[in-house]
């Protein structure tokens, strides 16, 4: 028995030790099945994967090329009609001969710098109203104040007789160039309508209006720089002289030839036409300001905010630049109807201006 009991022992031992090894070299076969299916799968997924990426690839630099090709190929066709017209494209474009300080009117505005605001600062406190009969009390403060600035009046003369003038601005900043000047235009013409309206009731009718004269003929070349801006400080500047002539007229006597000499001024003043020209030059820098923010050399920092906001992160892509050109023609088409419209009369042009006006309201950029 304990013999027979040995025996079953030992070959359920055999039994016992046979099963998991058979388990084990399954185990080990199915494994090795499985693995060799797994990487089959993955080699399938990652050539898929290779050919799904390669073909949107393709498609992207296919659909950004065309749409680059096409936007640019109209912005292009835009800027030679624009050249055809004899327009300037950039603001870089309006480039002007240097001038010797002594016939540059700009020199001699800035020589009266320092004094201009000081005494703006203390007109400012007199706040007269010239549309008004001043009292005696009025003239005589204001006398005063003027009486205080005689180098200051004699290098306004001298700017307002220059025929040329060339101011110091960097146009190839474009829309950040800096023009602190434009504040000394605005200046200028308070000062100057301040001596006119003091010699008008001193009884000097005729020294008024040529005061007033000078002032239109010095606010005349902040009109001619190549900026919207400084086509309504010459407008603004204008409208004070001509505020002030009109208070000369009613309150001192004048000769017909100082009227006349008035007049000739006046008639010279073509500010439909100057309308017009400041807005080619606000095309021209709203194009080259286009121009920089394709090429990244536009300064956010100078312009005092992004200028491209979340499209900074994409315009240097193809795709940033298809949407660049393509908002540059728009930007392009809108404003040469309005360059058309300046020219109409005002009910036409009000007419035009009415859609353009929404669509603006309405942009979402």
């Amino acid at each position: 028995s304990l013999s027979a009991g040995t025996r079953l022992a030992g070959v359920s031992g055999q039994c016992f030790d046979t099963i998991p090894h058979r388990q084990r070299r399954t185990t080990r076969w199915a494994s090795r099945d499985h693995s060799k299916v797994s990487f089959r799968i993955m080699k399938k997924f990652l050539l898929y994967s290779g050919i799904i990426i390669a073909i949107l690839l393709v498609l992207y630099f296919g659909v950004a090329y065309t749409l680059v090709h096409v936007t640019s190929s109209h912005v292009s066709a835009q800027r030679s009609a624009i050249e055809a017209a004899g327009d300037k494209v950039f603001l870089t474009d309006y480039k002007t001969e240097p001038i010797p300080d002594e016939e540059n009117a700009y020199y001699y505005l800035m020589l009266a710098a320092a004094d201009l605001t000081a005494f703006d600062n203390a007109y400012a406190q007199l706040d007269y109203d010239f549309d008004h009969k001043l009292r005696a009390e009025q003239v005589a403060k204001l006398a005063a104040l003027v009486n205080q600035y005689p180098q200051m009046y004699a290098h306004l003369e001298q700017a307002a007789a220059c025929e040329k003038y060339r101011p110091n601005v960097d146009y190839s900043q474009g829309v950040a160039m800096l023009m602190p000047h434009l504040t000394h235009f605005r200046e200028a013409a308070r000062a100057m309508a301040s001596k006119a309206i003091v010699q008008a009731y001193q009884g000097n009718g005729d020294q008024a209006l040529t005061q007033c004269n000078s002032s239109l003929k010095l606010s005349s070349h902040v009109g001619t720089e190549p900026s919207l801006v400084s086509h309504l400080v010459h407008l603004a500047a204008q409208g004070i002289a001509v505020q002030c002539a009109n208070h000369t007229l009613r309150v001192a006597d004048t000769s017909p030839q100082a009227r006349d000499n008035l007049d000739a001024t006046l008639d010279a003043l073509d500010n439909r036409r100057a309308a017009v020209d400041a807005m080619k030059s606000e095309r021209a820098m709203g194009m080259q300001t286009f121009e920089q923010m394709r090429t990244g050399s536009l300064d956010p920092e100078a312009t005092g905010e992004p200028a491209l906001g979340p499209l900074s992160a994409v315009s240097g892509t193809w795709l940033g630049q298809a949407y660049l050109y393509d908002d540059e023609g728009r930007y392009i088409e809108l404003l040469d109807l309005q360059i058309e419209a300046a020219a109409k009369e005002r009910t036409e042009r009000e007419q035009m201006m009415a859609p353009i006006e929404q669509e603006l309201e309405e942009s979402s950029f």
